[in-house]
């Protein structure tokens, strides 16, 4: 906020990360971000998705979300044996 003391009322600045990551999920660029999740999860559920039901950018996008997944997973599995 411009004002950190404005209260919870007041109106973020328009740099707030939040606002920004709003508009930009409102974009079609972050449509299909959501579309992908949400195909994702679709998928991890069991719901069966043919090949030829989905582009070749959403299939890149939940090949790159899978792989940034497993990534994530090694990480943190790497941070609990240091523990």
């Amino acid at each position: 906020m411009e004002e950190p003391l404005a209260g919870p009322s007041a109106l973020p600045c328009r740099e707030c990360p939040a606002l920004l990551l709003s508009d930009y999920l409102a974009s079609p660029g972050g449509q299909l971000i959501s579309l992908t999740i949400d195909l994702d999860f679709a998928l991890r559920k069991g719901i069966a998705v043919k090949l030829e039901e989905i582009s070749y950018l959403e299939f890149r996008l939940l090949a790159m979300l899978a792989e940034e997944r497993d990534k994530y997973e090694v990480e943190e599995l790497e941070k609990q044996r240091k523990r």
